[in-house]
């Protein structure tokens, strides 16, 4: 367009080179690479540790006590890596690639362990990191042929120096990479001083931003605006032809053209905006020289002034363009009132915070809302200081604080269920296991009786058999007479036995015969009785032990109010021991191996019966055992709980829903936990709560206590 062309002639006619153009380039190219090269840092996170070993190592030991160089040397360089690494130390150490070497070796330009050679390699991908930004996807070239060509002319131009991009890039690295500069220090003059300081710094901030964000929008929308507004007069030209014939059409057409050339102007005024902050950045900037840490943030500052009032000002020009072919001195009335708001409205809040005393430092606030407040009646004046720590919540909930020293905390308590019925391991075991151990006991005490009732039955009815003689001993017709007669023999030396031994205790026949079939039912010469199950009932419930001269001792006990106890004791040779077992293992074998009609006869009746009290007291006997075996296996969990509650006192309140789904489903489950003040929901959960801990106590049972 025309406005295109007139802007070519004043960049031909401004001494500039054609990288800084605002027609080759765009506004501020050399300005705006000039800032972004203050940026250039190092991206790889092992170099970046490397590096700070080596400033940390190498560079502080060479400072403070080598004294190759000082702090305003390092500040005032312009190679600051030819600086560090002409005097490397070949003592110190550091850790380049995994392995320690000296500072000396990594100083070398060349080698394995060369950080100039990973830091060359760090700057060809920085060419791309940066570049992508700075240039977009261009064509037939690459990033590093860009930075050598337009870095290289931004820095000639505005700082008068020739430099190649790789060192430019190694600089800024370099400086960066040292982290803060030399501190500079400013002192004010008293307190009030301080906060107008203060206040009028953030006021330029707030400008500084404000232009940055202006000029990004102007060269977003400013090109496009520009672009439809000349497509749209170009498409109704026809319609201002045809009007321009109506009367008064002159005018129309004239206003048309005012607009049209007021377009024109908009690239001649973007050129010389262009070329007026160039020179003004070239004039100002090329004092500072090369950059060092010293002037580093000067220059950055400088160029940021110029993009933000560039910027600004951009946004300034669509409206000046049309005062230029209108009224001039009305549009320029306009944009000083549009500036003195700008400007006003900025430093209006800040000046009123410096006058109430009230601001602000480094406050972010994202996503903030805040309804329905209320406080009163505060007075806090405590100082807490919490720094270091970093809390992490993982995928079950629990936290994971990482300390200031590196340690390691967990909380459980968000991953835990706290419902309306709590589960407490070691408390609730031991009752638990308490009751189970009672009912056991008293099971086997249950099972002694019957078992001592079963043997007073059996001895009764032997005895009645033993009396019986001749024809009254009639067995049936499955029974011959031999059975029979050895059947009799054995009921007789039974009751002889028992006889002798009455005699010689003081007490009844049929006492003295339930006692020897209680002891005599697992006894063998020399064997302990309490190694059969019957036995164990034997002696635990007669204090009968068999050994090869047996001795037995009868407890009496009355349960009426005048208690009293007798205790006798004798003795059973082992022959009669022998005997008696003997007999007693053929009436016991007789009577399970033979059939007997209780019509028949008497001794058919009792035979009988005799079988039936012996399988009884052989059944109870088993029970017996299995109780308390039983109970000497919760005993053993027991006892174990209690000295070791501090190992299985765990929080089986999360377990515990998990149970509970397992029962009744977890819709049902969260039903019950959701309603804590329904009784139904509550009795429904303890009652569950007492399956589990019935539950957890078997398994304790069976993993601790062995039988």
């Amino acid at each position: 367009t025309i406005g295109y062309g007139l802007a070519q002639t004043y960049d031909a006619l401004l001494t500039m080179p054609d990288d800084l153009q605002y027609t080759k380039t765009g506004a501020l190219f050399g300005s705006r690479l000039i800032q972004a090269s203050t940026s250039f840092r190092i991206k790889d996170p092992v170099l970046k540790e490397e590096m700070n070993e080596y400033f940390r190592v190498c560079v502080v030991g060479d400072i403070r006590m080598n004294r190759k160089y000082s702090v305003g040397d390092l500040a005032h360089s312009t190679d600051i890596w030819n600086l560090l690494t002409s005097k490397a130390s070949p003592l110190r150490m550091i850790s380049v690639n995994g392995k320690l070497v000296t500072c000396s070796d990594a100083s070398k330009p060349d080698g394995q362990y060369s950080l100039r050679k990973k830091l060359d390699a760090e700057i060809k991908k920085a060419y791309t990191f940066f570049g992508v930004n700075l240039f977009g996807k261009p064509k037939n070239t690459t990033y590093e042929a860009l930075f050598n060509t337009h870095l290289k002319s931004a820095f000639d131009y505005y700082q008068g120096l020739t430099d190649t991009a790789s060192n430019i890039f190694l600089q800024s690295m370099m400086i960066n990479a040292m982290g803060e500069g030399v501190a500079h220090y400013q002192a004010f003059t008293d307190a009030t001083a301080g906060v107008v300081n203060q206040q009028f710094t953030k006021s330029q901030v707030q400008h500084r931003w404000s232009w940055e964000v202006l000029g990004k929008k102007a060269l977003w929308i400013l090109p496009i605006t520009h672009t439809c507004l000349t497509l749209l007069l170009f498409g109704v030209f026809p319609l201002i032809i045809a009007l321009a014939t109506l009367p008064g059409g002159i005018r129309i057409l004239y206003g048309y053209l005012q607009f049209f050339m007021s377009l024109q102007f908009w690239p001649v005024l973007f050129a010389i905006l262009n070329a007026g902050m160039t020179l003004y950045g070239a004039s100002t900037s090329a004092e500072y020289g090369h950059f060092t840490m010293v002037n580093l943030d000067k220059i950055d500052e400088l160029h940021a002034d110029i993009s933000g009032a560039c910027g600004y000002l951009m946004m300034l020009i669509p409206f000046l363009s049309h005062g230029l072919v209108s009224n001039l001195g009305g549009a320029f009335s306009n944009l000083a009132t549009s500036m003195m708001s700008h400007m006003q409205g900025s430093s209006m809040s800040v000046a009123g915070e410096a006058a109430s005393s009230s601001f602000g430092l480094g406050q972010t606030s994202f996503y903030n809302t805040t309804a329905n407040n209320f406080s009163a009646n505060k007075h806090d004046s405590n100082w807490t200081h919490m720094h270091g720590m970093n809390t992490e919540q993982m995928g079950t909930g629990v936290l994971k604080t990482v300390t200031g020293n590196g340690e390691k905390v967990f909380d459980v308590s968000p991953g835990m269920t706290r419902s309306a019925v709590s589960i407490n391991t070691s408390e609730g075991l031991s009752t638990s296991l308490n009751q189970a151990y009672e009912q056991s006991r008293q099971a086997a005490l249950n099972e002694s009786n019957h078992y001592q009732s079963a043997l007073s039955h059996f001895a009764h009815r032997a005895l009645q058999l033993s009396q019986l003689q001749g024809h009254e001993m009639r067995l049936g017709d499955g029974v011959s007479n031999s059975e029979s007669s050895q059947y009799s023999k054995a009921l007789s030396t039974i009751s002889h036995i028992a006889e002798d031994v009455a005699k010689r205790n003081g007490v009844s026949k049929e006492d003295a015969l339930s006692h020897l079939t209680s002891g005599g039912w697992g006894a063998h010469a020399g064997v302990k009785s309490n190694r059969s199950l019957i036995g164990k009932v034997a002696q635990w419930g007669t204090g009968f032990n068999a050994g090869g001269n047996t001795h037995l001792k009868f407890d009496r006990t009355s349960s009426s109010s005048d208690r009293y106890h007798t205790g006798m004791d004798g003795s059973i040779s082992a022959r009669e021991a022998s005997d008696f077992n003997d007999a007693l293992n053929y009436v016991k074998h007789f009577s399970q191996t033979h059939h007997f009609d209780d019509n028949h006869s008497q001794s058919s009746s009792l035979s009988n019966q005799l079988g039936a009290d012996l399988r009884a007291a052989e059944t109870a006997s088993r029970s017996y055992d299995t109780n308390l075996n039983r109970a000497e296996r919760i005993s053993k969990a027991k006892s174990f709980v209690e000295s070791h509650s501090s190992q299985i006192n765990t929080d089986l309140n999360q377990a515990f829903p998990a149970f509970v789904a397992s029962k009744i489903g977890e819709s049902a489950r969260d039903e019950l936990f959701s309603h804590p003040g329904d009784m139904h929901s509550l009795n429904k959960l303890q009652a569950l709560g007492q399956d589990f801990i019935a539950h957890k106590r078997d398994e304790l049972i069976r993993d601790f206590g062995t039988p």
